[in-house]
């Protein structure tokens, strides 16, 4: 019913299709610009203890959540004095100009000026801000006093630099993968008309799409991640093109076919080739609802806006393709293919090499799961991290910032935990006091614990041998009788360093440790934060809900493989399929950038890339998987043959699956070549897994098993055909 009304749809009222399209795409595409505008940071948030930890310090001691960071160099030959005053004049410039500014200058506090460097802090207490606008304001305001360098960095002025590197290496990536895309399509097709139509459809979609996010992000007030700004078009030029691609190539075929009646060329084409877009991207957007399991803005962000950009492509390619067609029909050359030149043509490289892989279905077998092993080893040292400035290339200043402030004023291999003691009332009780010193005595027995610093820790009577605890009366005075600036009235902070030398796994197990602890605690709460606790909890959220999203996507996609094929066994190995190729994938990407092989030089994985390539790439390769699989279905159902719907299946979707594949490598490879490191990650992770699969598994393993299966393939118990489907 639905294709019928697609076919009637593109047949009477072509012009109309159009119209709509252009018109949407000159609203959509005005809004599109100003996308970049109201994205926020990366959105790996939790809310966990480390974001309450993050509130109480920003409420209740004034340090500014997320500072922008002014550090300042002394410059060769010049005095310490003119360091120092180089510091006031700049900080007192900065307070005249914004005075929202929260300011923590070196000055002030121990800790954050030596004889060469310093540094600042800024607290952007305007949200408004961290979109760039304040960050503008403060580098105009920031000029070098004679004898000092100044370099701006921090999370807010690192996450800016990748938006705007985002954008730059998004506009590389499309000058470099559209004209790579338009030269496969013209290849495939022979022709300019036929190669416009995808490119058309996949831009379309990609413009839509981000107009309609720029409204959900500022209308609907959804958080969108700046890893938006390159998944969207990415994914949409890629699908777009792909959909757009098998549809095209289908037409090519049944125009053919048909001698150039565009009514039954066109009514094939929707019915078969549009089929296979429909549950293509409906496998997608299974994969993409996965995601969102994970209860974080980035992958929330980045799953909304793929399945609107699947749905756009989808939408786009039913409806404004085939209008496309029929518009141009007139100028479509009509190729009638005899059998002398079927013969001649059809058993070129394609098909010698089906018939070559199905006369020995049990080596290819062997042999790609060879290769296939192979690419999966490495994948045992993967590991991943949370993205931080050394995602940008060593050339941004905000980067050298952070990397000086860290070698000077942060203890090498050194972790420090904020742990916040909170009671239970208004104010703490003698009890409460009593609590949090046992526990300040228990944190300096730790043998992993370095330093403590806490009010106990510069009082001398709390630093005597003894261990004798003041009396509670003078316990509950100790908030007034000092100026320590470690208490507030209904808590206290203690600022843990833990030894030199401790791994990640070690301080996730610190971390851990302690947190069981404090939940044994009878008259006080503990509350950890810092960068170390962060990163754990988000770990820790994307291992808590990877078994529900694979599971998800396991059962879903089955469910619609099964609705378009009728049948157990092709449904559950196309998963199987995938699975093999996404972690192949995975190996290759350990090899390249884990290893350093391109140069990334990260040492690990960005933690959502994982996530991301195997949320869109599990979709995105049903796309020609699926085509294939309807081809080798379509004949079977017709002739009942299983060798010979193999055989026609491969065959005759060889090259559209070809072109189709390096069509989606020659869009997303493109972003290897980008200043981000995720996004780096990303392209070359899905170009790899989608090489992999258009390889390896679509052209050897596939036809190979299928083979060795033959009817097997669509086999359904009787009664099961009959309850589901009409026959």
């Amino acid at each position: 019913m639905i294709y019928r009304f697609i076919t009637g749809l593109a047949l009477r009222y072509p012009a109309w299709v159009l119209a709509c399209w252009t018109a949407l795409l000159v609203l959509c595409g005005s809004a599109a610009i100003s996308l970049p505008s109201i994205l926020k940071d990366h959105g790996l948030r939790t809310e966990g203890t480390s974001a309450q930890v993050e509130r109480i310090l920003s409420e209740d001691y004034q340090l500014p959540n997320e500072p922008a960071v002014v550090v300042f160099e002394r410059e060769p030959g010049a005095s310490r004095a003119s360091l120092e005053s180089g510091i006031r004049t700049v900080l007192e410039h900065l307070r005249r100009v914004d005075g929202s500014l929260t300011v923590i200058s070196p000055l002030e506090h121990e800790g954050m000026l030596d004889n060469q460097a310093a540094y600042a802090l800024l607290g952007l207490n305007n949200q408004d801000q961290t979109a760039g606008t304040g960050l503008d304001a403060i580098r105009s305001a920031l000029s070098e006093p004679p004898g000092v360098k100044i370099t701006l960095t921090g999370k807010p002025v690192v996450q800016d630099d990748v938006n705007r590197a985002s954008m730059h290496d998004l506009k590389r990536a499309e000058l470099i993968g559209l004209p790579l895309a338009f030269l496969i399509l013209f290849y495939a097709f022979g022709g300019w008309i036929y190669a416009l139509i995808p490119i058309a459809a996949g831009c379309t979609a990609v413009g839509v799409s981000m107009g309609i996010l720029y409204w959900l992000g500022s209308g609907v007030q959804l958080e969108l991640s700046n890893f938006v700004l390159n998944v969207i078009p990415m994914v949409g030029l890629a699908l777009g093109i792909d959909f757009g691609l098998i549809l095209v190539s289908r037409f090519r075929e049944e125009w053919g076919a048909s001698s150039g009646r565009i009514e039954l060329a066109l009514s094939v084409t929707i019915r078969q080739a549009g089929r296979a877009v429909l549950y293509s991207a409906a496998c997608v957007i299974m994969g993409l609802i996965a995601i969102t399991f994970i209860r974080m803005p980035m992958f929330r962000s980045v799953a909304v806006g793929a399945m609107v950009v699947v749905f756009v492509s989808a939408l786009v390619n039913l409806t404004l393709v085939p209008a496309f067609l029929t518009l141009w029909s007139p100028v479509i050359p009509i190729r009638r293919s005899s059998a002398a030149a079927a013969a001649t043509f059809k058993p070129g490289l394609m098909q010698r090499w089906t018939r070559y892989v199905m006369e020995r279905p049990v080596r290819m077998t062997l042999l790609s799961a060879a290769l296939l092993l192979t690419s999966i080893l490495p994948i045992r040292y993967l590991q991943t991290s949370v993205p931080d400035a050394a995602s940008l290339p060593s050339s941004y200043p905000s980067r050298l910032g952070a990397e000086l402030v860290d070698f000077r004023f942060n203890a090498p291999f050194t972790s420090v935990i904020p742990m916040v003691v909170i009671g239970r009332g208004n104010a703490l009780s003698a009890a409460e006091w009593s609590a949090a010193y046992k526990l300040w005595q228990r944190l300096k027995a730790d043998r992993d614990v370095l330093r403590v610093d806490s009010i106990f820790s510069n009082i001398p009577k709390f630093n005597d041998q003894s261990g004798v605890l003041l009396n509670p009366k003078m316990l509950q005075q100790l908030p007034q009788n000092t100026s320590q600036p470690l208490v507030r009235k209904d808590n206290l902070l203690m600022s843990v360093t833990l030894r030199p030398g401790m791994d990640d796994k070690q301080t996730e197990a610190w971390l851990q440790k302690w947190e069981i602890q404090g939940q044994s605690e009878k008259d006080i709460r503990i509350l950890l934060g810092g960068e170390a606790k962060y990163r754990l909890e988000v770990s820790e959220e994307i291992k808590a809900r990877l078994p529900s999203v694979l599971l998800w996507m396991a059962i879903t996609n089955f469910v619609v493989l099964f609705a378009g094929f009728r049948s157990i066994i092709i449904p559950v190995k196309a998963l199987l399929m995938n699975l093999l190729s996404l972690t192949a994938s995975f190996g290759v990407l350990v090899y390249f950038f884990q290893d350093g092989m391109l140069g990334g030089g990260s040492g690990s994985i960005a933690v959502m890339i994982p996530v991301f390539i195997f949320g869109l790439v599990f979709g995105v390769s049903m796309d020609y998987g699926v085509f294939l699989l309807s081809r080798m279905t379509e004949v079977f159902h017709r002739t009942g043959n299983a060798e010979m719907a193999i055989a026609a299946g491969l065959s005759s979707t060889g090259k559209v699956i070809t072109s189709a594949a390096a069509i989606m490598i020659a869009v997303t490879l493109p972003f290897t070549a980008g200043d981000v490191e995720g996004v780096r990650q990303l392209g070359f992770g899905i170009a790899a897994a989608i090489l992999i699969d258009a390889t390896l598994i679509r052209f050897m393993l596939v036809p190979a098993l299928m083979k060795l299966m033959g009817h097997v393939n669509w086999w359904l118990p009787h009664q099961l055909r009959r309850w589901l489907f009409t026959e």
